[in-house]
C-alpha cells in the first residue's frame, strides 16, 4: 500500500485493536506527531509504550482512506487493527 506517497509493508492483523506505524516508518514520512501517555496490551500480554498518535493518508489500488495511528516501537512498519476494518469492507 502506499503511506502519504511512499510504498509500504502493512499487517492487516485482526488481534489488533488499533492502527499502529512504527517509530521508524514515522521517522521516515516525517509525520506531525502528537504525543501521548499511554500503551498498549499486546496479544501475549506484554505492555508496549505508545510515543505518539499521526494521521496518514493511505491508498490501496484506486481507493484513498485517512487513517488514525499511533506511534509505537515495533518491527512491522504498519499494522493496521480492528478499528479501521470497516474502511476496507472487513466485517
Amino acid at each position: 500500500i502506499l503511506v502519504n506517497g511512499h510504498q509500504v509493508h502493512a499487517v492487516v492483523d485482526s488481534g489488533c485493536s488499533n492502527t499502529v506505524i512504527s517509530l521508524q516508518l514515522a521517522d521516515t514520512l516525517q509525520l506531525d506527531i502528537t504525543l501521548i501517555n499511554s500503551c498498549l496490551k499486546l496479544a501475549d500480554g506484554k505492555e508496549i509504550r505508545v510515543l505518539g498518535e499521526s494521521s496518514v493518508e493511505i491508498q490501496v489500488a484506486s481507493k484513498k482512506f485517512k487513517l488514525n495511528t499511533l506511534i509505537v516501537d515495533v518491527k512491522d512498519d504498519m499494522l493496521i487493527g480492528l478499528n479501521e476494518f470497516p474502511k476496507f469492507g472487513f466485517s
